[in-house]
């Protein structure tokens, strides 16, 4: 259990847990005299363990967010609204109950969705002190725990200081991005969006029937007959209804909008061909070329893509929510963004639909031509399936063309949907044009009508030359490539197209020729056909890796090139007639691809409900075949999908991997397992050896025993660089045997040398069966340079001052290869010298290439000492004011260190601030009135010292906070460069209201608090005015009463609160100049109310000469006294209530305003409470069902001149004493509690008044005593570990560290924890020992564990 922090100077938000986020090492020393030479870091880091450095927790704060991913396109400086998703970091139900199952716990739906619930409310209160509320558009508590939020920059970073934050991402607007036709390369397809394997499921009778699957696309057109019968239902984002329909051409006409919008219709049909190649059902056209792969499951749509085919993160995540809420077995996302992260929002909403049992099946992307790492989001996410595509054999017609004395072969490219249209021309001849490249500037002076145009490749594309062909009257269209060998590309289908062909390049010059020399006819030869090879990976089919986790992605490929499947009508001709019957195209992407397998997905669950998405992943990936190419693992995954083995294979072969998944908590894990068909190994330095283990299961399902062979592919996997050359080595047994029934757990250990050249490496482990295809596993990983990628200061200037807020300097960090273990060091900027040890993290979950922050440092240190055997001191120091060095020294497992470095600058120089309303604290406003003008400047002393310093602010940097009915902002602003600001401040409908304004340099230095009342200028209210706003005991006040607005006033009670420990009333008395409106009358009353106040009544009658009607009127004055016995901040009046009667016998509500009084103690009063590590609760909070007083705490003070004076200890755990004499020296605190460090601080328990004389004050403490020092000698070491074992299963107080009355394995946890942790608050204290006579810690927990 990690200890709570307490905030330091103001700091505005702290961890929650020293385990992850406060991040220090081992107290290794007392702090002894400097040796000659100070050790640097290099010299620390060697002499110390990573296990003694990280016991620094409990002295030093350096914070870190947990994680929190704030996107690089996110601008936090700007002013601009801007639509975010903010990801929150309470997992939802389904991966918290994942997390605790993991952690061998039990967690109900019912309570994990209460923590999303509860997160959220937190998160709303913070948004809304910070005025955000308002902007706040949806929240998500299924798929994913987060919400849609519009703000601006400046508004968001503000969020960040919420401890339920984990992330900001960009609602981003994804469009659909279908490849482009004249990519090169682009490959030949099948026709059909089924295999003959599928065929044969089907006729076997497998189809899909009762699998729910939902297709989160642009719509359904769910009237056309292919998915009538499978539709149920869905549900609509963009529009807000359940009604899925795509965006129809009707839409358009009623829309005024442009009809397209970058190349894209505002009308829509994807989501509609997607669903058909999942389970279209009407084989009307073409044969059984329109049959979906699983026919009869129940189809949804959800309609998260509007017009022009975009849509809003904001809508995909509303799209996921409904279906997982509407229990779908499998979910299709044909869509993605541009972001390769597997923190995305999209990407870690697909792992929570993962963990909740819907097989998520994602499209890798279309910008394969852009090389590696194409990958956009959600196809990034590490539990979903990602699939790529291929193309598949195709027959196409084919044929000869003469033209004068050249021929060239042609193969088709396009025709129109009647085979005739390409039948018709074997034997023609008919006239040819040479049309350039085909677009209508090729057409100049030319005449097509009737003839056949000869175009180049490479001016526009397919579609644009055979429509605009047609439009132009051509009766066909030969196309020559602009490279080398055939175009391998089928357009399709469609009336709108002239009947096209394609033929080689040099082909193409040789026509060309026939025609220069006079040739004007083309005659064409017999039609025959030609059936492709198929099966490579498509060009524009994205690549992998994944950043930040290299996994190997996509997972497989399926055909996704020209499918044929059902469009809307309108998708074939917008404006004609179109029958359903003829409402069928093809299309081409991923996008294809991804529903292949989704319907192959239903056929898998159809025969075996009981299959989770792990199982169903690793059937896929272990069952798919070898492409005809040479693309690698990370390129083509296993390979492309075998639709009958992964239905009716008999063998599985899962690797055990791990993902992260959320911050660990008590009875929690950070990860779950990432059950899947890949050896994905990750990033691995060149600079140092590695070896990596995974374990595999192989499981036979068979009825006969089975003995596998394991071999490994080289050839096949391909990467970067050469496998065989590297010098890596990959083991693992060679043969196994599985009883039928069983499963057998091996590991694969791949030993990466150092030297290892950089690059990506592939290979295939692969598992041969009897009477079976062989299992393929690819493998794959990634060897890289150790750097940081991004050591970058967010905030480079920082406080240590006492009156703060957000003092901390904050930074980025990024690794570039695999890191163990990250190490901060203050540097002397001048001399680059290492003077302390600012702390210390795990960095094992960064993930390379990305980038984590903010952490946080709050200027404490601990000293090098010099000493090569206690290199560190263990009590902090605070840095300097002035320029420093942050030095920060990664290391991997080898004990290689690469390191980086960056300037912070320490300013503890308060910021000057000065506004209009500096003359006055009380002000009016008009009726109607909305905003009125606050100018003024903040300026920061430092600013040019910083500058100079070679860190880039200016004033513009400093901000204004400003406050009005709520102790938090609602608004943050910035002066002007020169600290100049001018600006509305919005008035509320209150006719009473408060402004105050605060300002702050960048460092969080604050200066003046600016405090007013507006009262609207119809508003009565009374003023009440101390003669002084200081007070010791003693000292006579007056507070005098005027009021403002008064209107024929009749008569007045006036009311006064007050503590009579803390003031005491002398007199009541008319002001002179009251004479003239009237007197108090009657009798003036002081009761008791409840045991601690007392309320004043003053009647007051308005009967003088003068009607007292007017501002600024005389009243009466209270006189007070400030007596010995204060013990508070302040003295005088609570509250001031006034009940007025007019002349005419109406009421006045009245409002007030009046004077605070501070108290000049003479005495001080210490309150606080103490937070015990041993007694929190599991979530490490205090245990409200405990009490405090009772186990075993003592509190004392020490004066100055030596006497010890007890505090007391409450029930809730709150100490404090009050009385305490005032003296310049400092006392010293001490709180003890069995089984903890003690905890020893000095206090000063006096300040200096505005009259330069002492005065008392509240000095509020919060010791944190932690748990493991069992025998009190200010360490947590053997020695308590094995006092526990000595105490096992007793009560002895000491060693019970929880008190729960059993001295047990739970104390033991907390040794433990803290192991070699040294009291930060005594200055001598022992080394800590490893090993008592022989024994070990591990040996103390392994006697616990049997």
């Amino acid at each position: 259990m990690s200890l709570p922090l307490i905030p330091r100077r103001g700091a505005s938000r702290v961890a929650a847990g020293a385990a992850t986020a406060v991040l220090g090492c081992a107290l290794l020393v007392p702090a002894p005299a400097f040796a000659a030479k100070r050790a640097d870091a290099s010299d620390v880091l060697a002499a110390t363990t990573a296990a003694e450095r990280q016991a620094l927790a409990h002295a030093i704060q350096l914070t870190e967010p947990d994680e929190v991913h704030v996107d690089s396109s996110v601008d936090l400086t700007s002013t601009e609204p801007a639509d975010v998703i903010v990801l929150l970091r309470q997992p939802v139900a389904a991966t918290a109950q994942a997390l605790a199952a993991e952690a061998g716990t039990a967690l109900s739906a019912k309570d994990a969705k209460a923590a999303v619930k509860a997160s959220q409310a937190r998160f709303a209160d913070f948004a809304k002190a910070q005025g955000l509320a308002k902007g706040i558009t949806t929240a998500y508590t299924e798929a994913l725990n987060a919400v849609a939020l519009t703000a601006t920059g400046t508004e968001i970073a503000s969020l960040l200081d919420s401890a339920d934050v984990a992330g900001v991402w960009p609602n981003e607007v994804l469009t659909l991005d279908l490849p482009e036709e004249t990519e090169a390369g682009t490959t030949v397809t099948g026709g059909g969006t089924t295999y003959d394997e599928v065929a044969a499921l089907h006729d076997a009778g497998i189809t899909g029937e009762g699998v729910k699957v939902g297709v989160l696309d642009t719509g359904i057109d769910y009237r056309h007959p292919a998915i009538a019968d499978v539709y149920v239902g869905g549900w609509d984002a963009v529009d807000g209804d359940d009604d899925p329909m795509e965006t129809t051409y009707a839409d358009w006409k009623a829309s005024g909008m442009p009809e397209k919008y970058s190349g894209s219709p505002y009308y829509t049909s994807h989501g509609t061909h997607v669903s058909g190649i999942i389970a279209g059902q009407d084989a009307s056209f073409g044969g059984n070329s329109a049959w979906g792969v699983a026919p009869d499951v129940e189809l949804y749509g959800y309609r998260v893509l509007g017009p022009y085919g975009s849509g809003s993160t904001e809508d995909i995540l509303e799209g996921m929510e409904r279906a997982l809420v509407d229990g779908m077995d499998v979910v299709n996302m044909s869509l993605g963004g541009s972001y390769n992260d597997h923190q995305s929002a999209l990407s870690l909403a697909a792992d929570n639909l993962t963990l909740a049992g819907v097989t998520t099946v994602i499209a890798a992307g279309n910008d394969g031509a852009n090389g590696a790492a194409t990958l956009g989001s959600p196809g990034t996410s590490a539990l979903a399936i990602t699939v790529g595509a291929n193309d598949s054999s195709i027959t196409l017609a084919a044929t000869e063309a003469a033209v004068g004395e050249a021929e060239a072969s042609l193969r088709l490219v396009a025709r129109q949907r009647d085979e005739a249209s390409v039948t018709d021309l074997a034997g023609q001849t008919l006239p040819i044009v040479d049309v350039g490249d085909g677009t209508s500037s090729g057409y100049i002076g030319k005449r097509p009508q009737g003839a056949i145009v000869l175009i180049e490749r490479g001016g526009t594309t397919f579609t644009s030359m055979v429509t605009y062909a047609l439009q132009r009257g051509a009766a066909g269209v030969l196309v020559s490539n602009d490279r080398d060998g055939y175009i391998e590309y089928y357009l399709g289908e469609n009336d709108a197209y002239a009947p096209a062909f394609g033929m080689t390049q040099a082909d193409g010059a040789a026509l060309r020729t026939a025609l220069a020399a006079g040739a004007t006819e083309v005659t064409f030869g017999d039609m025959g056909t030609i059936t492709t090879d198929g099966d490579a990976l498509a060009d524009f089919s994205s690549r992998g890796p994944s950043n930040g986790t290299t996994d190997i992605k996509p997972e497989l490929t399926a055909p996704g090139v020209s499918t044929m499947s059902s469009v809307p009508t309108w998708d074939i001709d917008p404006k004609g007639d179109v029958a359903y019957a003829d409402a069928y195209g093809r299309k081409s992407g991923t996008s294809m691809a991804t529903p292949f397998v989704a319907g192959v997905v239903a056929l898998m669950l159809g025969e075996d409900p009981s299959l989770t998405p792990a199982d169903v992943k690793t059937r896929l990936m272990n069952t798919a075949d070898d492409l005809r190419d040479d693309s690698g693992v990370f390129e083509s995954g296993a390979g492309q999908v075998d639709p009958r083995q992964a239905v009716h294979g008999t063998t599985d072969a899962q690797v055990i991997d791990a993902l992260w998944a959320a911050e660990a908590t008590h009875g929690s894990s950070d990860t779950v397992d990432d059950i899947t068909g890949a050896l994905s190994l990750g990033m691995l330095p060149a600079t140092s050896s590695s070896t990596v283990t995974r374990d595999i299961e192989i499981t036979n399902r068979s009825a006969s025993s089975q003995t596998y062979t394991l071999a490994l592919d080289t050839a096949n996997g391909a990467g970067t660089a050469d496998f065989d050359a590297s010098g890596i080595e990959v083991s693992f047994p060679s043969r196994v045997k599985v009883s039928p029934g069983s499963t057998r757990h091996i590991k694969v250990v791949v030993d990466v040398p150092a030297g290892t050249p950089t690059g990506t490496y592939g290979a295939f482990v692969e598992i041969a069966q009897a009477a079976e295809e062989a299992l393929r596993l690819p493998l794959g990983l990634r060897v890289d340079d150790a750097a940081f990628t991004d050591f970058t200061m967010l905030k480079p200037v920082m406080s240590t001052a006492e009156n703060v807020y957000d003092p901390a300097a904050k930074f980025s960090l990024g690794v570039a290869t695999p890191t163990r273990t990250i190490d901060l060091f203050v540097v002397d900027a001048a001399t680059g010298e290492d003077v302390g040890y600012v702390g210390g993290l795990s960095a094992t979950l960064m993930k390379d290439g990305l980038r984590y922050g903010a952490f946080a440092w709050y200027g404490e240190y601990l000293p090098l000492t010099g000493d090569k055997d206690f290199p560190i001191g263990h009590m902090p120091e605070v840095v300097e004011p002035g320029l420093h060095t942050l030095r920060v020294v990664g290391t991997d497992d080898s004990g290689t260190t690469f390191e980086a470095t960056n300037h912070v600058y320490v300013d503890n120089t308060a910021p000057v601030f000065t506004t209009s309303l500096d003359d006055a604290d009380v002000y009016e406003f008009a009726n109607g009135q909305s905003t009125f003008e606050l100018t003024g400047s903040l300026v920061d002393g430092d600013t040019e010292a910083i500058r100079a310093a070679g860190i880039d602010i200016d004033e513009s940097d400093n901000a204004i906070q400003m406050f009005s009915t709520t102790i938090t902002p609602y608004k943050t602003m910035h002066p002007e460069a020169d600290g100049s600001f001018t600006t509305d401040v919005s008035l509320f409908w209150s006719p009473v209201q408060s402004h105050r304004f605060l300002g702050m340099d960048a460092a969080g230095n604050i200066g003046e608090l600016v405090q007013s009342m507006w009262f609207k200028d119809t508003q009565a209210y009374v003023l009440g005015r101390a003669s002084s706003t200081e007070a010791r005991a003693g000292d006579e006040i007056t507070m005098s009463f005027s009021t403002n607005k008064a209107d024929m006033f009749g008569t007045m009670t006036l009311e006064v609160l007050y503590n009579p420990r803390d003031t005491t009333i002398l007199d009541i008395t008319e002001q002179e100049a009251f004479a003239a409106y009237g007197r108090i009358s009657g009798e003036i009353t002081d009761v008791a109310m409840g045991s601690s106040y007392r309320k004043l009544r003053v009647p007051i009658t308005f009967d003088g000469a003068t009607e007292y009607t007017g501002d600024d009127l005389p009243l009466i004055d209270v006189a007070f006294e400030m007596p010995d016995t204060i013990a508070a901040e302040t003295t005088g009046f609570l509250t001031v209530s006034t009940y007025v009667q007019r002349t005419d016998g109406r009421y006045v509500s009245m409002q007030r305003h009046f004077d605070i009084v501070e108290a000049l103690a003479p005495t001080t009063t210490v309150t606080g409470g103490y937070y015990a590590q041993g007694l929190l609760t599991a979530a490490g909070y205090i245990d409200t069902e405990r009490d405090y007083s009772a186990v075993g705490a003592t509190a004392t003070l020490t004066s100055p001149e030596g006497d010890v004076l007890p505090l007391s200890v409450g029930a809730d755990g709150t100490i404090g004493r009050g009385g305490l004499t005032l003296f310049d020296e400092e006392w010293q605190l001490e709180v003890t509690l069995p089984g903890h460090l003690a905890w020893h601080q000095p206090l000063t328990l006096s300040r200096t008044a505005e009259d330069g004389e002492a005065a008392g004050t509240i000095v509020s403490i919060a010791p944190q005593l932690a748990a493991g020092d069992v025998n009190g000698d200010d360490v947590v070491d053997i020695l308590d570990a094995v006092a526990i074992r000595d105490a096992a299963g007793t009560a002895d107080r000491a060693a019970d560290i929880n008190a729960d009355g059993t001295v047990d394995a739970a104390d033991l946890a907390f040794v433990e924890s803290n192991f070699l942790v040294r009291n930060p608050t005594v200055a001598d204290v022992p080394t800590p020992q490893t090993k008592y006579k022989g024994v070990t810690l591990d040996q103390v927990l392994a006697t616990f564990a049997s």
